[in-house]
């Protein structure tokens, strides 16, 4: 049985957004942010550039809520559970080279974790998590085989993840020029030839994979 990990949103105008936000004639890169932010807020979101309430209190709302007939209700839940109980992956605004101040502390990811499913998600909960993570999966010594590892060389968390292959079984396809989750995207027109190359590389190891039957999977 193959599995496979996405580790890599597509970004189908990657030089359109670098060059809008290295545009220095453009402002201070915090203003060059609010315009980029401000076009996705317009083109790409059902708010379609009505104002959006991002007070700490209304992201608690919107992620605690568990009704989900609500059309509101926030999609990141699944992925922020994982955070608060086993990666973290929290991103304060710590260094000093960015241009969104030094208000965000690891304590505002704590607190939003405590909002949305109470006051046990705490740090000792994640330390434990991310503990028993590393054990199960073996953190870097991965032993598991059938596995493919996609990666976007503009991907936020490119550096968390593997680019060489773990072991023979498991492979890494690394997208150059690629964003965040670039294979999940539907194929179009205008996907980079290193993307469609990924994903013909990763359907020829499924498919081989599958050809041969079951097999034993180490691990």
């Amino acid at each position: 049985m193959p599995i496979f990990f996405q580790s890599a949103l597509p970004v189908r105008s990657v030089s359109t957004m670098c060059k809008l936000l290295t545009d220095k004639a453009a402002g201070t890169p915090l203003e060059r942010f609010a315009t980029y932010a401000g076009i996705v807020n317009q083109n790409y979101t059902s708010l379609n550039g009505q104002c959006m309430n991002i007070t700490f209190e209304r992201a608690v709302s919107l992620g605690s809520d568990i009704n989900y007939s609500d059309k509101n209700v926030l999609s990141g839940r699944q992925w922020r559970y994982q955070k608060c109980t086993q990666t973290g992956l929290f991103t304060p605004t710590y260094a000093n080279n960015q241009p969104f101040g030094q208000a965000v502390s690891e304590e505002y990811f704590l607190k939003g974790c405590e909002g949305y499913f109470g006051h046990e998600f705490n740090r000792s909960l994640i330390l434990k998590g991310h503990e028993d993570l590393i054990t199960n999966y073996a953190g870097l010594d991965v032993k598991n085989t059938n596995i493919v590892y996609s990666q976007g060389s503009f991907d936020p968390f490119y550096k968390y993840g593997f680019r060489t292959d773990p072991n023979p079984g498991a492979h890494v396809v690394v997208i150059n020029g690629a964003g965040h989750i670039p294979i999940m995207a539907t194929p179009a027109a205008t996907d980079t030839a290193a993307l469609t190359q990924a994903r013909a590389r990763i359907r020829q190891l499924i498919g081989q994979w599958i050809s041969v039957g079951p097999v034993k999977i180490i691990g």
